[in-house]
């Protein structure tokens, strides 16, 4: 009897190293494969295996689409698609949601502001199939809406899934805006000692400067990115009770800062000053009007970036003007510069808008005889041209649901 089981154990611990013996053969004949199939279809075969692998864990998958959407600098065409880093990264962390809700290892979450993207994203597609001139360009931009707010929310659902994770996750988007604007701000000092590692992109007419814009796509971008960004910085400096290291929010903000005024994007200025306002007053204590803590602290702010930023524009400006001073001058001029092409695109597209004013023209249908493309400059006129009052009244409800929640 004993015999028996002796010979049952062992022929049963052979099963584990069958497998492995298995494993390595099926690992040896991919390689072998792989190689065969030349280095650049074997590193993308191998990236997309790891890619499946990671998409299994839904926080991990969603960490790498947040690094993607840092780069967005790096596009690349198929056919007429321009794809990014984040497209890519984007399927796979659905791959991997759909896999874990089939599992019942994820539940379906309330995602804020669902019903009024999801009707955005109908009234492009219906008005781009009814009035578009340019079809293909109108479906294409439907499509990036559509993907965009998709991650949007995956977003939603992931971070759900782990609440533990929030203080984390707010410390991970604030080390990713901090990285953006040490390596943007490098890139523009280094520039002046005759190298170059990307991160710039060329001044506006009449400036001698470069505009700043890290791994995204433009400096606007950057600019816009940066001063949200800071705007929490701020916010965990002048909360109560925020759990946060005050020294490491005063060297994030003051970093990010001084590369928001440098990459000369003037929204990005008129952006921050208005998040100031609104901060002052959304953390206001109790029985008061406003936060006197937030308003004091962003003078000294204020003041703080003005004497940093002030002397380095003027030693690298090659013109007696200081280039940040000249900037800010024309902060509201629309009469040169890229001002004449934005109030001739946004005049064109408002006369245009009159000819279908309920459903608009199409999805980025604007002819593109302007510098600018299919861009008007503004997301409420763009929605009225592209969407007509239908589309213009469902992105004002999404800005205001999003204010209330």
């Amino acid at each position: 009897m004993s015999i028996v089981k002796n010979q049952a154990f062992r022929n049963q611990s052979l099963w584990p190293v069958l497998g492995k013996i298995a494993t390595g053969l099926i690992a040896g004949w991919l390689l072998i494969y792989l190689l065969n199939m030349g280095p650049l279809l074997s590193i993308l075969f191998i990236a997309f295996s790891c890619l499946l692998i990671i998409s299994l864990d839904q926080y991990k998958i969603w960490l790498l689409l947040l690094i993607a959407a840092n780069l967005s600098k790096f596009m690349y065409d198929i056919g007429s698609f321009t794809f990014r880093p984040s497209h890519f990264i984007f399927l796979f962390l659905v791959f991997g949601w759909f896999i874990a809700l089939a599992r019942g290892n994820v539940k379906i979450h309330k995602v804020p502001v669902l019903y009024p993207l999801i009707l955005f994203v109908g009234v492009n597609a219906l008005s781009s199939f009814m009035y578009s001139p340019e079809k293909n360009t109108s479906y294409q931009g439907v499509i990036l809406i559509g993907l965009y707010i998709g991650m949007y929310i995956m977003t939603v659902l992931v971070i759900s899934e782990y609440p533990d994770k929030h203080k984390s996750i707010i410390k991970i988007f604030l080390a990713f805006a901090l990285a953006q604007a040490i390596y943007a701000l490098m890139a523009f000092f280094l520039h002046y000692l005759g190298i170059e590692i990307g991160g710039l992109t060329s001044s506006p007419r009449g400036f001698t400067l470069p505009r700043l814009e890290g791994g995204l796509q433009e400096s606007d971008l950057f600019g816009g990115y940066e001063v949200g960004m800071v705007m929490i910085f701020i916010a965990l400096l002048t909360g109560k009770n925020t759990g946060f290291r005050g020294f490491f929010a005063i060297i994030g903000t003051i970093i990010v800062l001084i590369a928001v005024a440098l990459g000369f994007a003037r929204g990005s200025w008129v952006g921050f000053a208005v998040g100031l306002v609104i901060l002052a007053f959304l953390q206001k204590p109790k029985k008061a009007i406003f936060n006197s803590r937030a308003i004091t602290f962003s003078l000294i702010l204020v003041l703080t970036l003005i004497v940093l930023t002030l002397p380095i524009a003027s030693s690298l400006t090659s013109g007696a003007t200081n280039q940040l001073v000249l900037r800010a001058e024309k902060i509201f001029e629309f009469n040169a510069g890229s001002g004449i092409s934005r109030t001739e695109v946004q005049k064109f597209a408002f006369e245009r808008w009159k000819e279908k004013p309920l459903l608009g023209n199409g999805t980025m249908s604007i002819p593109k005889k302007f510098r600018s493309g299919t861009w008007i400059f503004s997301s409420f006129l763009q929605a009225l041209h592209d969407t007509g009052i239908v589309g213009l009244f469902i992105l004002i409800w999404i800005k205001l649901a999003i204010i209330i929640t």
